[in-house]
């Protein structure tokens, strides 16, 4: 009979899910979700068996359909777990005293941004590759993940940055819209669909985004209103 490995976290998001679920789950069930999360992320739900699962996690197979009855229902439990565990409270974390400061410029603020995110994306890349692959293709999934990516309050988060004058002043919406897809840009090239060609120079990368997300914006904007 195998041994279900000790959970022993490397990530912040192997962390994070193991302190909130050693309450309620034994080892063994901790195992098999974290196990789950890395190789479907790796390699695509469809690609994974849940014996690849169970030797991952040190578990035998039959330990897996004792708590979950198929491999789409351990995956549907997965998908929320970090959804609500790690994803939402990453995009939220620290976001109001962040859009509380005031900003010198564009520029700056974007600095700050990339730099505050940028660590929390690597520390939790595993699970949120998982999240963004496997969306796509799940029209339910996907309805209930915006319906609570509504509740986090970015739009009256960006209400400072526009009394500021360092959006353009088009609508909140399209403001949210401008940001969120330089975010995307960013950190979906870095740390997902090329990463081996960013090993280093993250301060340097950053640094030159930013530079050239700003000279866009400033060239669409003049004086705070969009041209």
């Amino acid at each position: 009979m195998q041994q279900a490995k000790a959970v022993s976290p490397k990530y912040q998001w192997q962390i994070r899910l193991t302190a909130i679920l050693r309450d309620s789950l034994t080892d063994k069930q901790i195992a098999i979700l974290i196990a789950s999360v890395e190789l479907f992320s790796a390699k695509g739900f469809a690609a994974v068996t849940t014996k690849e699962i169970a030797r991952r996690a040190g578990v035998s197979e039959g330990s897996i359909f004792k708590q979950y009855a198929s491999k789409e229902e351990l995956f549907a439990v997965i998908m929320d777990l970090i959804s609500e565990n790690i994803f939402f409270p990453m995009l939220g974390h620290g976001l109001a005293e962040l859009f509380d400061k005031p900003f010198a410029s564009l520029e700056e603020f974007f600095q700050v941004l990339l730099q505050n995110r940028a660590e929390l994306f690597q520390e939790n890349v595993v699970p949120i590759r998982l999240l963004l692959q496997e969306l796509p293709h799940r029209p339910e999934m996907r309805v209930a993940f915006l319906a609570r990516l509504k509740q986090i309050p970015l739009l009256d988060a960006l209400a400072s940055l526009r009394a500021q004058k360092l959006l353009p002043d088009c609508s909140p919406l399209e403001n949210l819209h401008i940001l969120m897809a330089c975010l995307a840009g960013f950190f979906l090239t870095r740390f997902i669909m090329f990463p081996e060609y960013f090993a280093d120079g993250l301060e340097q990368d950053i640094d030159h985004f930013v530079k050239f997300t700003v000279s866009g914006l400033n060239g669409w904007t003049k004086g705070g209103t969009a041209i």
